[in-house]
């Protein structure tokens, strides 16, 4: 690779230049004709290239420009005669001239500034091969992000419908993640022969992998049945297990929230325990046509904080047509701008108005909640399981 490339048809100062700059060492190659130089440039890729005030009737600055565009990481010295000094100033003000050696200035100055120049030269390779390297990097990251993400997505479960004389039930649900993995995760299984529906909704703490990883390994654990002496059908029983397996650590310090429900579809009850977790809400109709809410959520920490930590547990009828609602504080802690927030209370305000629909989805409650909170998308992570109970005469 050739160090410098000079460009200039004033022979004598040419020659000068090269002797000054091989016996300091450099390797220089020297050009008269611009269009050579311009062709040689991207084959030899020189590390500095010094031109002249004028060459083949083009000015300096010009020739600078077109060499900035076949070697972006070299530098350019503008060279000026000592008769022009003003010329070589304003030069520097020119795109792609980098600095300029002036004609009569002590020969250590040249020196010095070429050296300079090299240094240059090399830093902004170096930054160059280090932008590849971390775009390689990133693609490659990307890429197994895009393989985690499918691999989340694969796990969660599908839409459910089930139906028998008594009942109809049908399950929904929809994931956005604020990044292309999220600390939310969820499950809903029929169990003992189809008698009980087991539904959760969990979110740790933080975002991205490190908060995907605890949530995948919450589902599989509590879908292999892994979990000793635990009793599924007891949410509490549920809760303080985890929180004996999932501690935090100086290695682990991932907590997360849970809320857990137990579903006696013969009985059409509800038992349900949280964790920290924002309550569910069950939603049904009055006689007359009017949406009754209710909140469930019960005492307990987060699981993770405190080894010793009690699971309180409840259990509620569920009413005919009704509807039950899990979801993630993503869904209402949204910044509306100046400090306010979507906030719960309206968030339930919605859930009630979307309730009211004859026929209900999800992506419209998404849309609903997104025009109100005066955002196109949401900083948190967004879960929301949607179940629905209703007799075989009453519409879901």
């Amino acid at each position: 690779m050739t160090d410098i490339f000079i460009l200039d048809e004033n022979l004598p100062q040419q020659r000068r230049l090269q002797r000054l700059l091989v016996s300091a060492g450099f390797r220089v190659a020297v050009f008269d004709d611009p269009d050579t130089a311009l062709r040689q440039a991207p084959l030899l890729e020189p590390s500095l290239i010094v031109c002249g005030a004028e060459v083949g009737g083009r000015s300096g600055v010009q020739l600078c420009r077109e060499f900035k565009e076949l070697t972006p990481v070299s530098p350019l010295f503008f060279l000026v005669s000592e008769p022009q000094p003003a010329q070589g100033s304003n030069a520097l003000t020119e795109p792609g001239v980098d600095d300029c050696l002036i004609e009569g200035a002590p020969i250590s100055e040249w020196l010095l500034r070429v050296r300079k120049g090299l240094e240059i030269h090399h830093l902004r390779r170096e930054l160059q091969t280090q932008k590849r390297d971390f775009e390689r990097q990133k693609h490659r990251f990307e890429l197994e992000l895009r393989e985690a993400e499918d691999y989340v997505r694969s796990v969660l479960p599908q839409p459910l419908q089930w139906e028998t004389p008594r009942l109809r039930l049908e399950v929904n649900h929809c994931f956005v993640p604020c990044q292309q993995l999220g600390g939310d995760g969820f499950d809903y299984t029929l169990i003992d022969e189809n008698k009980y529906l087991v539904v959760y909704l969990l979110d740790v703490a933080g975002h991205g992998l490190r908060a995907a990883l605890p949530s995948i390994s919450v589902i599989n654990l509590l879908r292999s049945k892994k979990l000793k002496q635990v009793d599924f059908h007891r949410p509490s029983s549920v809760l303080l297990e985890l929180n004996q397996v999932f501690q935090t650590n100086t290695i682990n310090d991932k907590y997360f929230t849970i809320w857990y429900g137990v579903i006696d579809l013969e009985a059409q009850t509800l038992t349900y325990a949280s964790a920290g977790h924002p309550p569910a809400i069950l939603l049904s109709q009055t006689p007359g046509g009017e949406a009754r809410e209710e909140r469930l959520s019960t005492q307990g920490f987060p699981v993770g904080i405190f080894p010793d930590t009690f699971y309180e547990e409840k259990t509620v009828p569920l009413p005919p047509a009704s509807s039950l609602y899990l979801f993630s504080d993503g869904l209402y802690e949204v910044d509306k701008g100046n400090g306010a927030y979507l906030g719960f209370e309206r968030f339930t305000q919605l859930l009630r108005q979307y309730h009211q629909s004859p026929r209900r989805s999800l992506g419209d409650l998404l849309q609903l909640l997104r025009e109100n909170a005066q955002q196109p998308a949401f900083e948190d992570d967004l879960s929301l399981i949607q179940i629905e109970i209703a007799g075989p005469s009453l519409p879901l």
